[in-house]
């Protein structure tokens, strides 16, 4: 619906007129000043007698004028534009020169004469021509709205595609297509082995599609520790990680070694290096050494002499307070719970 700016004049001097037909019944609703009513120019429709001239309403300001006028129009319809209309006016008033009474009639309205002139041959030609023009000088945007479409009609463009393959001429020519880049792999050794790795990977999610465990996860014997220092024994990786609450694709890296812990399970026969600690849940890497970290020696109540090199680990890992052991060392306390500086 139109609406009226607020910044009309509101002098009332405003008035809603109508012309009516013979039977009483108005073809016309509009609305002026002075001597407007006894105009003809400008409305598209004839000036009836004098006295089939009415004015609706006087003493009005612009404002109540328009929507007074809106209002009427709305109520008896435009003839060919509102369904069972019998006015004649093309706008719906107010002020406004468009004849439809919202925004999205209008677009609507807009969408559907596109429609009509695109399924044209010259509509087909120019839209093919503009693509082109659009595809050159914006191909970044080009491609990315390519792959929008995509993604939003990926699976009518696939049905569409798998019945295009199934003729015998798409058949011939991707069996050549197929033929010609086999001979081109064979001669590209980094190629060639690209290829045979997706070859692998494609079984893989094919077997792992039909419910079947892949050879690397079915074949490969494992033997790791719990957190709590159980021994395990087992062959297929991906299900002995279900079942314990492991990540199988985690799991599996701890088994071939490309990780050294998974949610604290461990290797059998793993040592942990230098560079990690226990945290009481899992094995973690240790924070790199700065001036606050130095190699240290203390003496135990029992006179054992200990290493280390983190005092926050250290401590938390012999019920010590990092701060008291930090004092110890640098000589502000002769000693804390019965540890002592290594002399």
């Amino acid at each position: 619906m139109v609406l009226v700016s607020e910044t009309f004049n509101i002098s009332p001097i405003f008035y809603v007129y109508a012309y009516l037909r013979k039977d009483g019944t108005p073809y016309y609703i509009g609305k002026g000043s002075q001597g407007r009513i006894n105009q003809s120019q400008g409305r598209g429709c004839g000036k009836p007698p004098e006295e089939r001239r009415v004015k609706i309403k006087e003493n009005l300001g612009e404002k109540e004028a328009f929507e007074l006028e809106i209002e009427l129009i709305c109520t008896y319809g435009r003839k060919g534009i509102d369904d069972g209309g019998i006015l004649h006016n093309k706008t719906i008033g107010g002020g406004g020169s468009a004849k439809y009474r919202t925004e999205e009639e209008r677009k609507q309205a807009e969408r559907e004469r596109t429609r009509k002139f695109r399924s044209t041959p010259r509509g087909k030609f120019l839209k093919s021509l503009s693509d082109k023009r659009y595809r050159e000088k914006y191909p970044e945007k080009a491609i990315q709205k390519h792959k929008e479409y995509y993604k939003n009609n990926r699976d009518t463009i696939r049905e569409k595609e798998k019945i295009k393959r199934a003729t015998p001429e798409a058949k011939a020519k991707k069996s050549a297509q197929d033929k010609a880049y086999r001979e081109k792999v064979k001669k590209d050794p980094v190629k060639l082995e690209k290829h045979r790795r997706k070859n692998r990977e494609a079984e893989e999610r094919k077997r792992r599609k039909a419910g079947v465990p892949t050879k690397d996860e079915a074949s490969r014997a494992f033997k790791v520790v719990s957190p709590e220092g159980k021994i395990y024994e087992g062959r297929n990786c991906k299900k002995f990680a279900e079942e314990h609450g492991l990540k199988p694709q985690h799991f599996r890296g701890l088994v071939v070694g490309e990780e050294y812990q998974c949610k604290g399970w461990i290797r059998f026969g793993w040592k942990p290096p230098e560079n990690i600690a226990w945290n009481g849940k899992r094995w973690y890497p240790l924070s790199i050494k700065n001036n606050k970290q130095y190699k240290f020696k203390v003496v135990s109540p029992d006179g054992i002499v200990h290493e280390g090199c983190h005092q926050r680990v250290f401590a938390k890992g012999h019920g010590l307070c990092y701060k008291g052991l930090n004092a110890i060392l640098k000589g502000y306390k002769k000693s804390h719970k019965g540890w002592k500086k290594y002399q």
